[in-house]
């Protein structure tokens, strides 16, 4: 599976009903920034509490994150009367150079790009200009340094970008189903054995 594909896939989910561009977009920011988090909590059992890593649920989290980098691409593109180019993931993999750094410089330099991202998407979309001031939203650059630090720790855990990809749609399917339909009851009272399940196969 390749970005491209994981993105037509994934989108499925992303909720519909929402109409504000912005709204949805904003959604999108928060859960870049929260599964950071995620990921870094993953690391700190083992850095603080010597526990050994949980490769699942890495994998889990570093999924869920492209998830969101995904639907943060797809918000961004549209706004009232401005238009960011469009942004494929795979294109942009020619254009990084990751190394195989430890996962703590990987998820730290994460955490910084994502909240560039973040910081610049709240002051590109303020409210009282975006209208009648349209703006790209997003620099293909802070994509490109997001994506790097994502494929280092792909690269370090001995995953695939396909075996990561993969792995996200099917907990996804196991959530919402085979029809990948969004509902908000599916997305709050989530079945997390059987999605953990689905990570594996």
């Amino acid at each position: 599976m390749n970005f491209k594909e994981h993105r037509e896939i994934s989108r499925q989910t992303w909720h519909k009903e929402d109409k504000k561009w912005y709204s949805r977009l904003q959604h999108a920011i928060l859960g870049l920034i929260d599964e950071t988090g995620e990921m870094a909590s993953c690391l700190k059992k083992e850095i603080g509490y010597g526990k050994p890593i949980d490769l699942i649920n890495m994998k889990e989290e570093i999924g869920d994150k492209i998830y969101f980098l995904q639907r943060v691409l797809d918000e961004s593109e549209f706004t009232e009367k401005g238009k960011n180019q469009h942004i494929c993931l795979d294109d942009l993999l020619s254009e990084i150079n990751p190394f195989i750094k430890s996962p703590f410089q990987s998820i730290c330099q994460l955490s910084f790009e994502s909240s560039v991202i973040a910081i610049q998407t709240a002051n590109r979309t303020d409210m009282r200009y975006v209208l009648s001031n349209p703006k790209i939203i997003i620099d293909r650059p802070n994509i490109v340094r997001v994506l790097c630090c994502l494929v280092e720790l792909i690269n370090y855990y001995d995953f695939t970008i396909s075996e990561v990809l993969k792995a996200n749609i099917n907990k996804l399917k196991a959530r919402y189903g085979d029809d990948l339909e969004f509902t908000q009851d599916k997305a709050i009272n989530r079945d997390l054995s059987k999605e953990k399940i689905a990570l594996n196969k």
